[in-house]
This record gives C-alpha cells, structure tokens and sequence, in this order.
C-alpha cells in the first residue's frame, strides 16, 4: 500500500468504534511522520471520548513535530477533562520549547482548581521554559 493509500486508510481508522483500533492507527500515523496526517490527529486530541487515543495521538502529533500543532496542545491542557492527557501535552510543550504557553502555564499554577499531579509537571515545566529562555 502507497504511503498516502496507507494515510488515507488509518485517518478513517481513527474514528473506528473500537478504541484499540483508534489508538493503533493514530501511534502508526506518528510512526509515519507525514504532515497530511496533522488534521486528522488534532480532530482526535479535541473529541475523541477515550483518553489513552487522546494520548497515543498527542504522542503522534509530537513524533510530527510541526508547528502547526502548538495551538491544539495549549488547548488541550487548558480544556481536556483528563489529568494523564493534560501532563502528557504540558510534557509536550516544555519539550517543543513553547514559550508562549508560559503565561497559560503561570496562570494554571495559580488556580487553586489545578490538581497536585498537574502542578508538579507544570512547575518542572516553567522552569524548563524559563531557564531554556534565559528569563
């Protein structure tokens, strides 16, 4: 199967009933590191009901590495219901070197409805953002 044919094929994977199917396609599609993907795997960070698809297609979108995915993932750790999916895209913005979620990161540590395990990995975070940007 072409790369695209294999593309085209997995994206209609990820809107499959069965949330083991959904996962696989959205790691395989991160194994693929094709940007014609990108679409389909924010689609599935912002609605997919299964939080480990959430996750396998953020890690997806990180192996992608494109620019075009830092707005989805600020959105995702300001509005996912999740704390693992929440952790694993604040993870991914202080390893992409986002600098502008600094603010969105400071105002979260603040909110005294921000869950332990979230603030640990956003003060690790701050501080790898703010040492990487010297401030």
């Amino acid at each position: 199967m072409s790369s695209s044919k294999q593309i085209d094929q997995l994206c209609i994977e990820l809107v499959n009933e069965d949330s083991l199917k959904r996962r696989a396609a959205a790691i395989k599609l991160g194994r693929i590191r094709d940007e014609k993907a990108i679409p389909n795997l924010i689609l599935c960070i912002q609605n997919d009901d299964d939080y480990l698809t959430r996750v396998s297609a953020l890690q997806s979108l990180l192996w992608i590495a494109h620019p075009s995915i830092i707005d989805p993932i600020i959105d995702l750790v300001i509005n996912d219901s999740n704390d693992l999916v929440r952790k694993t895209a604040i993870e991914a913005l202080g390893n992409m070197k986002v600098n502008k979620s600094l603010p969105m990161l400071k105002s979260l540590q603040d909110n005294s409805s921000t869950s332990k395990d979230l603030l640990e990995i956003i003060k690790t975070t701050i501080e790898k953002l703010e040492n990487w940007f010297n401030f």
